[in-house]
């Protein structure tokens, strides 16, 4: 399953898996904001597929400096 094209907002909503992980991304970036999406996922044993797709349905935005970061929306 190719999760960048199948998963949409409501689909991650209703995937009891997907909210979780989307909870572990969402707390990493509590405690460290400016994260490198390859720390993300390093850190919350989150795919960089997954955490594409959060960035894609603006549950988690990227923000660039010197390096690229992700942070979480508001």
């Amino acid at each position: 399953m190719n999760m960048l094209n199948d998963k949409n907002y409501k689909e991650i909503l209703n995937n009891k898996e997907t909210i979780n992980d989307l909870r572990k991304v969402k707390k990493y970036l509590d405690y460290h904001p400016l994260s490198t999406i390859l720390e993300v996922t390093e850190k919350t044993n989150v795919s960089i597929s997954k955490i594409l797709i959060f960035i894609k349905n603006g549950f988690i935005k990227i923000k660039q400096f010197d390096r690229t970061f992700i942070s979480k929306n508001n």
